[in-house]
């Protein structure tokens, strides 16, 4: 990575303990990269030729990279195939699927991926996209740690989605899985469309049947944000099947909460069949009625009810979009990023099942950090109707700082009850002891004076 004469310089600056922290400061290397030398994964810097410089998220595939491009020396996303899916063919195919799909089109507001490709490492075949590097925070981050979005900024960025998902749309694509996740804002307040994972093109069918046939799935998206069409058959949707996981995001940001909450995916899946959809100024009465008009019509059952297409819902959410930049501390995100992939597994590599992940929706007003899902039968029968369950530990409009104070508060009742079970369970346990002994000694008695 460094050239020996220059590795000489730098080593003859600085004390043996204070190497690492040369070295970055004299940006020659990364902290990450800096972290990997010292646990020994130097082999874990390098993709084929491509230098990796950091991690810049995880999800349930793989992990994202920022990483040195070999030939142009620009940094890019370098999105990477877990490692305990090297031998798994349905994920690989997958894999490629989105890679192609995410090739075929270019638009400003759509995550361009450059190329695709594979390499062999130490641990097999490693299958990797080329991607634009985004330093972008997800709708659901941004409301995580803003609360509800205000109506102006949360007009502009779903209408900013519209536009790329048009542009999607026009090359014969449906995405299929719009949601906040998939949904990037830079702090300049620029969007982007990402994961097309799921998308279906007219030229992929048969690829699509046969990935099919592997998971053995037949209904694919993620329940708080799918169309009802989608929940009956994941091959014939179009582009309103879209439009329908856009104005699910859309109440979602507005209302910090998505449109529908059930105990279990199943009775998510039949509100999206069979319920209307609630009216956002529920929860922000602030919301113009023409707005949640809108709104109403893009969560339509029937696709017909829906707007034609996105340019339409761009077109009208023109009227309330303020486009503002967006504040963050992408370093803080990207911690929030990590501990999540620390609790699911995903940066161990463990907890994950060729099969895509099967999320719960959330029972709290917190934005849920989604993943990819098909419907399988769930193991209690379902209620007759969805049954709203509200976390009263979690406030309507979440922020870090309250969401880690409910935690707190949470955890500590939990503490209180387990350390009064404690006390019960030892009180009896001493009682019994006592009684035992006074039952041995009345019995020692009855021996000697008998």
């Amino acid at each position: 990575m460094l050239k020996p004469e220059l590795i000489a310089q730098i080593a003859g600056q600085a004390d043996a303990e204070d190497l690492p922290a040369a070295f970055v400061k004299a940006r020659l290397l990364t902290p990450f990269q800096v972290q990997q030398i010292a646990e020994g994964n130097v082999r874990r810097l390098w993709v084929g030729d491509f230098v990796l410089l950091d991690t810049v998220g995880w999800g349930g595939m793989g992990t994202v990279y920022k990483a040195r491009h070999p030939k142009t020396g620009e940094a890019i996303a370098l999105k990477v195939l877990a490692e305990r899916f090297r031998h798994d063919s349905g994920m690989r195919a997958r894999f490629g699927l989105e890679g192609v799909a995410g090739t075929r089109c270019s638009h400003p507001n759509l995550l361009n991926t450059l190329e695709c490709g594979v390499t062999n490492d130490l641990f097999g075949d490693a299958d990797y996209q080329v991607m634009e590097l985004f330093e972008g925070i997800a709708f659901h981050e941004l409301v995580n740690l803003r609360g509800r979005l205000e109506v102006g900024l949360a007009c502009d960025l779903v209408r900013q989605a519209a536009l790329g998902l048009h542009a999607l749309h026009s090359q014969g694509m449906v995405h299929r899985d719009i949601k906040p996740d998939n949904l990037l804002v830079g702090r300049t307040g620029h969007v982007k469309v990402l994961d097309f994972g799921l998308a279906l093109g007219d030229k992929a069918v048969s690829d699509e049947f046969s990935l099919s046939m592997i998971f053995g799935q037949d209904c694919l998206g993620t329940p708080d944000y799918i169309a009802p069409e989608q929940t009956l058959d994941s091959f014939n949707v179009d582009a309103r099947a879209d439009v329908y996981g856009l104005g699910c995001t859309l109440f979602a940001i507005l209302a910090a909460r998505p449109p529908f909450q059930a105990p279990d995916r199943a009775q998510v899946l039949k509100a999206h069949r069979e319920l209307p959809p609630r009216s956002v100024r529920k929860w922000v009465p602030s919301v113009p009625k023409e707005l949640d008009d809108l709104l109403q019509r893009m969560m339509a059952k029937r696709p017909e009810d829906r707007p034609a297409d996105m340019l339409a819902v761009a077109a009208e959410l023109k009227r309330w979009a303020e486009p503002s930049a967006v504040e963050f501390d992408f370093s803080i995100v990207l911690k929030a990023r990590r501990k999540i992939a620390e609790r699911k597994g995903w940066e161990r590599g463990a907890s994950q099942t060729s099969k895509s992940s099967i999320m719960s929706p959330t029972r709290s007003t917190q934005l849920s950090v989604g993943s990819t899902v098909s419907e399988r039968p769930p193991r209690r029968p379902p209620t007759s109707r969805p049954v709203e369950v509200e976390d009263p530990h979690v406030p309507t409009t979440p922020n870090a700082v309250q969401m880690m104070a409910a935690m707190q508060k949470r955890s500590g009742t939990l503490h209180a009850r387990r350390k009064k079970r404690r006390h019960r369970l030892n009180t009896g346990a001493v009682t019994a002891a006592v009684l035992g002994v006074l039952g041995a000694l009345a019995g020692i008695s009855w021996w000697l004076l008998g």
